[in-house]
């Protein structure tokens, strides 16, 4: 009894912090089945059964098929860091402070940068910096 009073009956010391001789919990209840199915999985698939997948991967990635994209680059070059979802539409970015500088040296250049249909949208509004709408009407026209 001396032992559970020090102890605790949670395992957890007068600190709460977890006292020498404690399990630390019961683990994962799944771990002893997932392993025996990894193993029956890896003793069924042969490296001709894994090549076939592969070839069937790229045929599907060649396609288009923008999942099988992902999945063939994730595997290949690995997963990227991190990614950065907008939930903001272009426009309703107009009040951040500009980072982008344009310098349109040609009506070529402002030609090349309004086939992007936000960053036109932002030209037409006046928006751009660096880009006058003058400059945006005369690369629309001609």
């Amino acid at each position: 009894m001396a032992s559970q009073s020090r102890i605790g009956a949670n395992g957890r010391d007068a600190r709460g912090r977890f006292s020498t001789g404690n399990a630390g919990g019961p683990g994962n209840p799944q771990a002893k089945k997932v392993a025996a199915l990894r193993t029956s999985l890896l003793a069924s698939v042969t490296p001709a059964d894994l090549r076939g997948a592969v070839k069937a991967l790229i045929r599907k990635a060649k396609t288009g098929d923008v999942p099988a994209i992902r999945e063939l680059l994730d595997r290949t070059l690995g997963k990227p860091a991190s990614s950065v979802e907008l939930s903001h539409s272009v426009d309703s970015l107009a009040s951040v402070t500009p980072i982008l500088e344009v310098e349109v040296r040609s009506p070529e250049d402002l030609g090349a940068l309004l086939q992007n249909p936000a960053i036109a949208r932002l030209a037409l509004s006046g928006k751009l910096p660096g880009v006058a709408a003058e400059q945006v009407e005369a690369a629309l026209r001609g």
